[in-house]
């Protein structure tokens, strides 16, 4: 069901934040992901991944644009780090993520159809879960190097443990844990807390708590990992202006050449379509804000 991996430029980004959680220096993973690159992906997969645009033949072809894009992985911390584990003991780097994928798409199946299990006949669960886990949606998932199939396994599991087996602790604890899969999942944990809260009022201290401790979770995982990104404050990089800013109409937005969403005061005096220097004065996790400057004293590509 599996056997066909769907090969994305993200696959190279998490061996690269692999090799490097391990402690390998920027030259040597980029050097060992692209050499695996050459011998695990098919011709054309590879083609596409080094060549389709300009930006992916500049992360091929340059270190300093491949160590950019590990701040921008590393905030999914779980998935790297299960990816790091599979490279430790020996797999490539380039395989890895998908095996990581593979294997929580399995999880999924599994309790999806416990679920079902649950709430109708065995025959039922098998004839609406079958059909659903070999559709080429569900199917991309488990087939992708992200770590949208350990995140929703990890989900899952917390529900299931939560509706159907009566465990509550070990079901907030797995919610939690989801976070570190995809930190977004934040929003659905503060909302089943909510649903919790509503369901059970004789629980809603330990609703409030599974809420807080979400958004506790939430912050630890993006502190941790916007380490790395905290490392490119103070520098200078050009940006092409690509708009406004989707959180303060204010601001202009643009993107670096690596690809990095930079949001900085500059209304009337660049515009759509422009290049424009900008000194990072803080960075977060998803993306920089910074300054208009006239002439640049040093030029970057979030790279050292």
């Amino acid at each position: 069901m599996l056997q066909t991996p769907h090969w994305n430029f993200d696959v190279v980004a998490y061996a690269g934040a692999a090799r490097v959680w391990l402690g390998q220096a920027p030259e040597q993973a980029h050097a060992e992901v692209y050499r695996e690159l050459a011998l695990a992906a098919p011709p054309e997969a590879e083609e596409a991944i080094r060549s389709l645009s300009e930006y992916r033949e500049g992360v091929a072809g340059s270190v300093d644009q491949f160590r950019v894009q590990i701040p921008m992985y590393t905030n999914k911390p779980l998935y790297v780090g299960l990816t790091a584990a599979l490279v430790g003991l020996g797999a490539d780097s380039i395989l890895a993520p998908f095996w990581v994928s593979a294997a929580s798409y399995g999880g999924f199946a599994l309790l999806l159809l416990l679920c079902l299990r649950r709430v109708t006949s065995r025959w039922s669960s098998w004839m609406i879960g079958l059909p659903l886990l070999l559709s080429p949606a569900f199917r991309h998932v488990g087939q992708e190097p992200t770590p949208d199939a350990l995140s929703a396994c990890i989900l899952l599991g917390g529900l299931y443990a939560l509706a159907f087996g009566g465990r509550v602790l070990i079901g907030a604890m797995l919610l939690l844990l989801s976070i570190a899969a995809r930190p977004d999942n934040v929003i659905l944990c503060v909302a089943i807390a909510g649903w919790w809260w509503w369901k059970a009022p004789t629980q809603r201290p330990l609703a409030a708590i599974g809420a807080f401790a979400s958004v506790v979770a939430y912050m630890v995982v993006n502190r941790v990992t916007g380490a790395r990104s905290r490392r490119f404050t103070g520098r200078t990089v050009e940006v092409l202006v690509d708009g406004t800013s989707r959180k303060n109409a204010g601001e202009l937005s643009g993107r670096t050449r690596c690809n990095r969403v930079v949001n900085f005061d500059g209304q009337g005096r660049v515009a759509v379509g422009d290049l424009a220097w900008v000194r990072v004065t803080e960075a977060l996790p998803h993306s920089l804000r910074g300054t208009l400057v006239e002439r640049p004293e040093e030029a970057a590509c979030l790279s050292k």
